[in-house]
């Protein structure tokens, strides 16, 4: 009787091993439609019990099922049963893909290692021989043992079970055993027929080549290195492929800036927006001009540009120049523009988008509503995206992404420190009750950098100067004759520089600050300037030629005419880049502090001095402090018009914030008076003449002047001087010289009165305690005491100016100079005292000049692509920050900063007015001006105002970080005295995207072998290093990836056994290596150390697309929520079927998942034509139908173990 082998009462996996325990089992023969390498472990003891006839395997296996079911029906359908050469081929290459797959699945483990080891060394050992039946698809399942024995000499098993794990134990099954002899023999013939088929391919060597590229062997270390390069250099390769660069721009773009445009307009298709966060002077404004042209080439619809007042013409001449359609608007037009713009704008671009860092802003609530509204994509622009805080980086993400859609990356850093439970507290007391933990919402909670680095890579492209230098820049030699100003810059390969027709050679020898040069007939010095070469990954050399020797630097392998010197000629080594055709220099930046002697600005910042501002009342800003709500109306009652105007102040919510209002004007006190005397006494005498208008309003019994606040946070630095006042007209008798020769009050007050100016409000002065009237003629003491001691001022004793007049008429006397300070009154005040001192085409430009841009140009027409005649341009240009963002102002080199901003950031952008592309000169020279103490007393002045204003609990003007603690007094000393920004050097500020692209592309150039070697690499292959110096300690990192792409890193240490998120910019620090570095031996818990990442903190799955944003199903949640709120009783249900329920599980799939292209062109206009509740019937019949989302299944599942690297640090 056969016996049924059913993997229940009987396995297959038992019944094998009891068959070939018989010693005379030479032999089995298997023919099974699907084989399992890692299955393969438990068919060893069987095979191992085989004693097999001499030059015979122990094992004959036949793998019959070799292309899909799906496919196989569909052949079966069109009745091709057979298969011809060309399908067998397709087959044999879909096994291939079959078995290497296999080894992919799950998490590699040291018994999977093993088992696949052991195999591989059992086919080496001529143990086993492995065909694929070409003939036709065959599902067969038969296993063979052939005996010695000549009465049995076969026993057969049949039925349902392939090689697999759950074939020989792990599901149900259905076999029997045949012992029969003539059935055995039958079963014999059957498979000898199959097996002997001229059609069938032997696969034993391709097996042993897969398990050889497979994780079963470590691979080289660069090989996996450049594997997670190639991973994280994606969306770059595939915005290349994907998007070309029309011809006009191809010919003017710089290879950085193609592949940038390229990359923007890929994630912005992908992820809804991007940012473009390039140093200052790298293009950002072409990049983001052809990014626009792509997508109006590929996507049509218009481009709205939004920008800064001084921006508009460079704007709409680029657009124009270059073909892109829109509109462009400032930042205070959007806010009654928008709605009347027609047509589709499908792109928006936002220049220096750090300006919208606050949500409150109404310009960014109306541009984050007509991005939602054009369902557009979003190019924000800014080299500084981060001030202060992380939401200044959130804010400008909100634009474009949904803060409660999915991303598919987490704050794990937050959420070790705080764990799930807690994150989703904090989200519920934010009232986000449905908001999982892979949001914005949630990233908003961290302030761990790691966290926030993670969330950038996938929206940032920066690059800094020295990565330009790295990737892109070329040597080239810089000749300056003596007596020209133009430059000749030619390629240096090939160069050779000859004295009287001889070579000279390079000779270095020991000293301090020089560098000689020895030639046979001549002797030439080559002086390096005292900073550290390696800075910038080049050395800066300086030849002086001698009299009488005949200097030429020869002509290179391109045929270039032959450059002579002649004495007092400089030639200079440095990088270049190549602009359509022309080498341009990436000059050198030399920073300098200039310190003036002790003048009147000593007593200025004096303690006395900083003691009166800091007891000063400010009332003017905190009104509501003074009101007396019980106060009765004044006999006569109030006028109609009054009792509007008092109504209307009292019951609006944000007079009631003024304690914010006056530490900000305490701090904008402070920054004048470290800005200039004149600034900070222009800004007194205001205060004191607008103070005693109130009085007099008050003791007059008149209506009191309130200016309006609503938007007065969003006014330019330059300008806040004028909070809540509106009659600067009034003022200008102001002179700023400490006379007290203000203007009659009375006249004042009547001014303002018949200007009739609707953003002033007048109050009844019934309405305040006689406590205001007290503080404002106490401020107007100390105020009064403060000018008095300062005394009168006259520029021709300023010694900072003087400093300065020097810098400009002895120093530089021919040379443009940019001058830049933080307020109008100080820019104005340097022009008039320099003009007065003789110095000819001085101006001044700041935020209330009508065209800032006109001066920009008349200062620098070359850089503008503008034509002035000589005599109508400016030599020396005193700027506010109106003019340090965006604009081209590289006629001149030499930048000083008069005053020092409060914001770090404004250092790195008014150095990028001249340090950009296209600047002619080899140098830039930014000069800083310092009283006698150096940067040590501004240092020490800021500490002492911070100390002051947080004794106080003020708050800081603007939200700026400010220059005082240990990391910005280091980071100003370097800028000043050490002659490079830190900021724009720090090679980890470059996006991980970017760094990977070019570790990818100079591999291939240099090393094609090796990127060959590691693009054959499947997944979870893993190398180890020996790193010494690496402070993690023994342990591993993974790399996983979802199937929408997204790759995702852990550090899992050998020691603690703990896992840990890393950002992938952190990987390509940890992992780099280089063709030589050797193999390591394996860690013995490699294995185990994946498994902890993969089930620990790269279990999650990602969400369906990765930070794709969509302002439309945002919309449609709100317009849902309505709908539920509306209902009166749970578990309503409309006339048209909106049920509760249905409607939950439809918010539930919006929060989760992408809209369906086709989905798009119906909710778009239903939120427009259709009412709350047939809007929500609507898209319930869209989820049953499945028009709604995008199918959950296809985008879950655990994810991809790409690559792990193994690290021993000793």
């Amino acid at each position: 009787m056969p016996k049924i082998i059913d993997n229940g009462r009987f396995y297959l996996l038992d019944e094998l091993p009891d068959e070939t325990a018989e010693e005379d089992v030479h032999r089995i023969d298997a023919c099974v439609g699907y084989f399992n390498l890692r299955g393969w472990s438990k068919f060893t003891n069987p095979l191992d019990q085989v004693t097999p006839k001499d030059g015979q395997p122990r094992l004959r296996l036949l793998i019959g099922m070799l292309d899909s079911p799906d496919r196989e029906l569909q052949r079966h359908l069109n009745g091709q049963d057979m298969l011809d050469n060309s399908e067998r081929n397709v087959l044999y290459r879909n096994l291939r893909k079959q078995l290497s797959r296999q080894l992919t699945y799950g998490t590699p483990t040291r018994a999977d290692e093993n088992t696949l080891l052991d195999l591989q060394q059992r086919i080496r050992d001529g143990q086993m021989t492995i065909r694929a039946h070409l003939a036709y698809p065959m599902h067969a399942k038969l296993y063979i043992t052939h005996r010695r024995k000549t009465r049995y000499p076969h026993l057969g098993f049949v039925g349902s079970s392939n090689l697999t794990l759950a074939g020989l134990q792990g599901q149900g099954e259905l076999n029997v055993d045949v012992s029969d002899e003539d059935a055995t023999a039958k079963l014999v013939e059957w498979f000898e027929e199959r097996w002997d088929d001229d059609r069938n391919l032997d696969i034993t060597d391709d097996l042993l080549e897969l398990i050889d590229e497979s994780w079963a062997h470590p691979k080289h270390p660069y090989h996996v290195y450049l594997k997670m390069v190639y991973h994280l250099s994606t969306p770059i390769r595939e915005g290349v492929e994907t998007h070309g660069i029309p011809p006009d721009l191809d010919r003017l773009l710089l290879p950085h800036q193609k592949t940038a445009a390229q990359f923007a307009a890929a994630r912005m298709a992908h992820r809804g927006g991007v940012i473009v966060g390039d140093v200052t002077g790298l293009g950002k404004t072409l990049i983001a001009i052809a990014a626009a042209r792509l997508r109006q080439n590929s996507r049509g619809g218009r481009t709205l540009v939004v920008c800064p007042r001084n921006l508009v013409n460079m704007w709409e001449q680029h657009c124009e120049q270059y073909g892109v359609s829109g509109k462009v608007l400032t930042f205070r037009g959007t806010v009654n523009r928008l709605s009347d713009l027609y047509g589709w704008y499908g792109t928006v671009i936002v220049d220096e988008s750090h300006n919208l860092r606050h949500r409150t802003r109404q310009d960014y609530k109306a541009i984050k509503t007509f991005i939602g509204d054009h369902q557009a994509k979003v190019m924000l622009l800014t080299a500084t995206p981060y001030n202060r805080e992380f939401s200044d980086v959130a804010n400008q993400l909100a634009l474009f992404v949904d803060e409660t859609a999915p991303l598919g990356i987490r704050p794990a850093r937050l959420i070790d420190g705080v764990g799930t439970e807690e994150l989703t507290k904090r989200l519920q007391r934010r009232k986000l009750f449905d908001c999982s933990h892979d949001t914005l919402a949630a990233f908003r909670l961290s302030e761990h950098p790691s966290d926030w680095r993670r969330l950038m890579d996938r929206y940032l492209i920066r690059r800094t100067r020295r990565y330009m230098e790295q990737a892109h820049a070329t040597d080239v030699i810089a000749v300056t004759p003596a007596n020209e100003s133009r430059i000749v810059v030619l390629p240096s390969a090939g160069r050779v520089v000859t004295v009287n027709g001889q070579p000279a050679e390079w000779k270095v020898r020991r000293a301090r600050r020089t560098k000689r040069f020895d030639a046979p007939t001549a002797d030439l010095f080559v002086y390096t300037l005292p900073k550290e070469p390696d800075r910038l990954g080049r050395a800066f050399e300086t030849i002086e030629a001698s009299h009488g020797r005949r200097v030429v630097i020869d002509p290179g392998p391109g045929g270039e005419p032959p450059v002579e010197l002649e004495p007092g000629d400089t030639v200079e080594k440095q990088k270049g880049l190549l602009v359509g055709g022309e080498l341009r220099l990436i000059p050198t930046r030399h920073c300098k502090g200039t310190e003036y002697t002790p003048g009147p600005d000593a007593e200025v910042a004096s303690k006395e001095t900083l003691n009166d501002v800091d007891t000063l009342h400010l009332p003017r800003y905190n009104l509501a402090r003074y009101w007396n709500e019980n106060e009765p109306e004044p006999p006569g009652g109030y006028t109609d018009d009054d009792r509007e105007q008092t109504e209307t102040w009292a019951n609006d919510p944000t007079n009631r914030g003024g304690r914010n209002l006056v530490g900000f004007n305490r701090t904008l006190l402070y920054k004048r008076l470290s800005s200039s005397g004149p600034a900070f006494i222009i800004s007194l005498e205001r205060h004191l003449l607008r103070n005693r208008i109130r009085l007099h309003a008050l003791r007059e019994g008149l209506p009191i002047p309130h200016g309006d606040s609503s938007t007065s946070l969003d006014i330019p630095p330059e300008d806040t001087d004028s909070l809540h006042d509106a009659w600067d007209d009034t003022e200008t008798s102001i002179s700023g010289t400490g006379m007290l020769d203000l203007p009659n009050p009375a006249d004042a007050y009547q001014h303002i009165r018949n200007i009739n100016n609707p953003t002033i409000k007048w109050l009844s002065p019934q309405l305040f305690q006689r406590e205001l009237e007290e503080h404002l003629q106490s401020d107007n003491r100390r105020i009064v005491g403060i000018l008095r001691r300062i005394g009168e001022w006259n520029q021709t004793a300023d010694t900072k100016l003087d400093a300065l007049w020097r810098l400009v008429t002895e120093t530089h006397p021919d040379e443009k100079v940019l001058v830049f300070s933080e307020f109008a009154d100080t820019t104005e005040y340097v022009a008039r005292s320099l003009r007065e001192r003789g110095v000819a085409a001085v101006r001044s430009v700041s935020g209330t000049h009508r065209d800032p841009g006109a001066e920009a140009t008349a200062f620098s027409p070359k850089s503008n692509n503008a034509e002035v005649p000589p005599s109508e341009q400016t030599r020396v240009l005193v700027a506010t920050d109106v003019l340090s963002e965006g604009q081209n102002l590289q006629d001149a080199h030499i930048v000083v900063n008069y005053d020092l901003p409060w914001a770090v950031v404004k250092l790195v952008q008014r150095a990028g007015r001249v340090d950009r592309i296209g600047q002619e000169s080899p140098h830039v020279r930014v000069v800083t001006m310092l009283p006698p103490g150096g940067v040590e007393e501004v240092l020490d002045l800021r500490k002492r105002i911070r100390d002051r204003l947080a004794e106080n609990a003020r708050v800081f003007g603007g939200g700026e970080r400010f220059f005082g603690d240990a990391a910005e007094a280091a980071i100003l000393t370097e800028v000043v005295y050490e002659g490079e920004d830190p900021t724009l050097e720090e090679e980890g500020e470059v996006d991980v995207t970017s760094r990977a692209y070019d570790i990818w592309t100079d591999a291939e150039a240099e090393h094609p072998e090796h990127t060959a070697a590691a693009l054959a690499l499947p997944n979870v292959v893993y190398a180890t290093q020996t790193k010494p110096g690496q402070n993690r300690g023994t342990g591993a990192v993974t790399h996983v990836q979802d199937r929408e792409g997204i790759n995702a890193f852990a550090y899992t240490e050998s020691n603690s056994g703990i896992a840990s998120v890393i950002t992938p910019s952190e990987v390509l620090d940890l992992v780099a290596c280089h063709p030589d570095t050797p193999k390591s031996p394996p860690l013995a818990d490699h294995h185990q150390l994946v498994e902890t990442a993969k089930t620990g903190p790269l279990r999650q799955p990602a969400a369906a697309v990765e930070g794709q944003t969509d302002p439309l199903r945002t919309r449609a949640v709100a317009r849902l929520r309505e709908h539920l709120a509306a209902a009166v009783q749970p578990g309503f249900q409309t006339v048209l079927g909106a049920g509760e329920a249905d409607t939950r599980r439809v918010l539930n799939d919006l929060h989760r998942w992408p809209l369906k292209r086709t989905a798009v062109d119906i909710v778009l206009p239903g939120l427009k034509e259709l009412t709350v509740s047939d809007f929500a019937a609507k898209l319930i019949r869209m989820r049953d139908d499945d028009e709604l989302c995008v199918n959950p299944a296809e985008h879950t599942g655990p994810p991809q173990i790409i690559c792990s690297m193994g690290f021993n640090p000793r």
